[in-house]
């Protein structure tokens, strides 16, 4: 395994090409990662995790993307 890191501003739309290619398999693996914040984003093929830092972050996120989780209780 190989690691890089760079500082990247992230705006909508930045880095679509990437998560696409995680998805489909084709890149990875990748982990985004808001320092300041100290949340994290790891897409791969078949979905994606999210790290949060704050429990509250966690609730949120179950709230705004609750389309997206499984439907298995955990939502995992």
């Amino acid at each position: 395994m190989q690691l890089f890191a760079t500082r990247q501003r992230w705006y909508t739309g930045a880095f679509d090409e990437l998560i696409l290619m995680c998805a489909d398999g084709t890149a990875g693996p990748y982990l985004f990662a808001n320092i300041d914040r100290r949340n994290a984003y790891a897409p791969y093929d078949g979905g994606a995790d999210l790290f949060f830092s704050a429990s509250d972050a966690v609730v949120e996120a179950r709230q705004k993307f609750s389309d997206w989780l499984s439907t298995i209780e955990s939502g995992l």
